[in-house]
Formats: structure tokens, C-alpha cells, sequence
């Protein structure tokens, strides 16, 4: 729809691989440019059946002399395995560079400028709100804050939980869904986590007692369960809910 040039990776069997990546550079090396080459969510290839997959395309990264690469994900202990392990193909092949939050006064100084070059504001209790409500995440800072831009020409603390309210309610039929995958155990888990927003030790007796949870074992394995299902997020052994707005949707029940 932008006119800018993607590539899609559908991964079937070793010889397409090879085969669609031969035909991918050597149609660039060809070329006489130079071209940056982004890769998102790049650890997935890990994931892949086809066990040599990251060889295979570390062996065409190794060729080509026009291209600069970008790898990126949102799985910080995956992609961090995958550069600095001797053993795996990428050793030592890039140099690493890890994303904080954005700082919370530069996306309020972002977000106010935005309102206001189109003759709208937004004020400090709203823009807290939606830093509570998003944890800062990226996506979900710039999905509300477009709500707000398109439905309201003033924002106050109002337009953002009437907007909040909205969003929950439009996916309730999903949140719900997501229920029927969890056992009772890793529900409590996760709505303990969803109420602390981040949590350090899941295990510890404060928590457990806290959340009425049971025992440290039964609550160290519903988390295993809950990183696997991808619901909650490990950064660094600090977790919290992976979807910020589900959170909010499992905090209000």
C-alpha cells in the first residue's frame, strides 16, 4: 500500500529456502546499489523445523557486499542467544544494540506536539493515564493516542477511560477466548501479574499471599506456561501481561 519494497519469508523446506534466498541475492547483487535489508522478529527463524536455516542465511549474509542488515525482535534472551552463543551461526556477526522504553517526558513532549499542530490538546492527567494504561508500550501508546486524535478535539482523563472503555469492550469476545486456553491455576497467576503490572519474584511468600495463590511450585509452573502461551512477557526476570490492553481488561473485572 506504501510503494516501499517488503519480503515475505515462507518457509517450506530446505531446498526453497536456498532456492528463494539464491534468487533474492542474486538479483541484489547484481544490482549496482546498496541496500539496508530490516529483518523483524528475526529470532523466529529458530523456531523454524528445518534446523539449518540460520546457517543457510548466514552463509548469503557472509557474500553479499551491498546490503547492510537490521535484525531485530521482541524476544530480547532469543536474539541475544542467537549473537553471542560460540555454537550458533551468527556469533558474533553484528554488532548489538538493545531498545529501552522510550523516555516517558520525551512521548508526552511527542504526543502534546502532534495535538497541538492540529489545533488540539491533550493535558497532563490524560497523558498519564495513558502511560498507566499502555505501560509505554509503543503499539499500544500510538493506538489510543490515534482514538483520542480522531474522536476528540480536547483529551482529558475522561476521553481517555471512555476511549479505554470502548477498546475493552471491542475485544471482549477475544479476552474471553483467551480464558478458555488458561487452567484456573494460570489464571490467578496471570491476573496477580496483570494487578502488580510488573512483578520480580512470582514466587516469593509476599506475592503468593498477596494474590491467595498456592503453592511456589504450582505458580512457577502456571508462569512457565503463561511466557510459553506468550501472555506474559519475561524482560530480564521482570514480568508483566504481554497485551497491555487484555491487562487492563483482566484488572477491571
Amino acid at each position: 500500500m506504501t510503494g516501499e519494497p517488503r519480503i515475505s519469508l515462507d518457509i517450506r523446506n530446505e531446498k526453497e529456502v536456498e532456492l528463494s534466498l539464491d534468487l533474492l541475492f542474486n538479483f541484489i547483487a547484481k544490482k549496482k546499489k546498496f541496500f539496508v535489508v530490516a529483518i523483524d522478529e528475526f529470532q523466529q527463524i529458530a523456531t523454524y523445523k528445518q534446523k539449518n536455516v540460520e546457517a543457510i542465511l548466514r552463509s548469503y549474509v557472509q557474500k553479499v557486499r551491498n546490503i547492510s542488515f537490521i535484525f531485530s525482535g521482541s524476544k530480547k534472551h532469543m536474539l541475544s542467544e542467537m549473537f553471542s552463543q560460540p555454537s550458533r551461526p551468527f556469533f558474533n556477526s553484528t554488532e548489538m544494540m538493545f531498545l529501552d522504553v522510550i523516555n516517558q517526558n520525551d512521548y508526552f513532549e511527542f504526543i502534546q506536539s502532534h495535538f497541538s499542530k492540529s489545533g488540539k490538546h491533550i493535558d497532563d492527567e490524560a497523558l498519564a493515564s495513558i502511560a498507566d494504561y499502555t505501560s509505554l508500550h509503543t503499539f499500544y501508546v500510538q493506538f489510543l493516542c490515534n482514538r483520542l486524535f480522531s474522536a476528540f478535539k480536547k483529551v482529558t482523563d475522561k476521553e481517555v477511560k471512555e476511549t479505554i472503555r470502548t477498546i475493552l469492550n471491542e475485544n471482549q469476545p477475544i479476552y474471553a477466548s483467551y480464558l478458555n486456553l488458561l487452567t484456573t491455576n494460570q489464571y490467578k497467576t496471570l491476573r496477580a501479574i496483570a494487578l502488580e503490572r510488573i512483578v520480580e519474584n512470582p514466587t516469593s511468600g509476599k506475592f503468593l499471599s498477596m494474590h491467595h495463590l498456592g503453592a511456589a511450585s504450582s505458580v512457577s509452573q502456571a508462569v512457565s506456561s503463561l511466557i510459553g502461551k506468550e501472555f506474559i512477557h519475561d524482560d530480564s526476570g521482570l514480568l508483566s501481561v504481554q497485551d497491555k490492553f487484555f491487562a487492563q481488561w483482566i484488572r477491571s473485572k
